[in-house]
């Protein structure tokens, strides 16, 4: 959120999606994606972590989709 540009990161293990307009009326996103790896390490064994994923389409004329995803007892949600 604090860009104002659209971003994606994958650092803090938790599915997130935060959308707002621009004065110019734009649509700008941000989203955190899912970890892929254990939720109860030994350094962190009480977090809020989940497994996840995210999809990113984008067309010729640049724009994009995101896709992102929860990964909930080995299905993809």
């Amino acid at each position: 959120r604090k860009s104002k540009a659209n971003a994606l990161c994958g650092h803090y293990h938790q599915t997130h999606e935060h959308h707002e307009p621009t004065l110019a009326g734009d649509v700008q996103g941000a989203w955190t994606v899912g970890c892929a790896c254990a939720l109860d390490p030994d350094y962190s064994p009480l977090n809020r972590w989940n497994n996840g994923y995210a999809l990113v389409h984008v067309a010729p004329d640049g724009n994009f989709s995101v896709i992102n995803r929860k990964v909930i007892n080995g299905r993809s949600c």
